[in-house]
């Protein structure tokens, strides 16, 4: 994972997933891709920014992005917004590249974004989750269809899925019944990754 910022609740999903968090102070996708090659991002010992902080700015600005591969199992990148901030390497061993993002015109512009550099630079399939499904327009659905992109899974906007983010706890914990959701998602990345 390389990011500029980390909360810690997310720092503590990256750790329990053995996953090393890089700092990059900003920059493009392809300054993030030559400082992490040349070893110039140091590895995080821990958040390094508050649990709410930046938060409130709504329709999907002010999010970072991250792309993350399980050293034991790498399948999958995790990628929400802001394609320009962050990226991890296909020398990583990553097999495909998940994006999150929201079904808003800045959510749209940055998928846009994070697909060029996914199948451009890093020659890798490409996943969908839209996050807060429901709000926004179709921007993101019609962008998907017609570049071949499966949306691999929706996460509604949902009051309780937002109060349990705001106490800090996961998804899973929070809300058990989408350990199923997120079960079939792997299952979906897993497909992705298939010739």
């Amino acid at each position: 994972m390389l990011t500029g910022s980390v909360r810690p609740n997310a720092f503590n999903v990256f750790q329990a997933a053995r996953v090393p968090v890089h700092l990059f102070g900003g920059g493009t996708v392809r300054q993030a891709v030559e400082a992490h090659k040349a070893g110039q991002l140091p590895v995080m010992g821990g958040a390094n920014v508050p649990a709410h902080a930046g938060m409130g700015r709504g329709m999907g600005r002010g999010r970072r992005i991250g792309m993350a591969a399980p050293p034991a199992q790498p399948v999958s990148e995790v990628a929400p917004s802001r394609a320009e901030e962050v990226a991890a390497p296909k020398e990583r061993g990553a097999d495909c590249v998940l994006m999150v993002t929201e079904p808003t015109p800045f959510g749209l512009h940055d998928l846009r974004l994070a697909v060029e550099v996914a199948r451009g630079e890093l020659g890798l399939p490409v996943g969908v989750v839209v996050n807060r499904d429901g709000v926004g327009d179709r921007g993101v659905d019609e962008y998907c269809t017609a570049e071949g992109i499966p949306i691999l899974m929706r996460i509604p906007l949902d009051r309780h899925i937002a109060q349990a983010y705001s106490e800090g706890r996961a998804l899973v914990e929070a809300l058990p019944a989408y350990r199923a959701h997120f079960a079939a998602l792997w299952e979906r990345l897993k497909e992705l990754t298939q010739p």
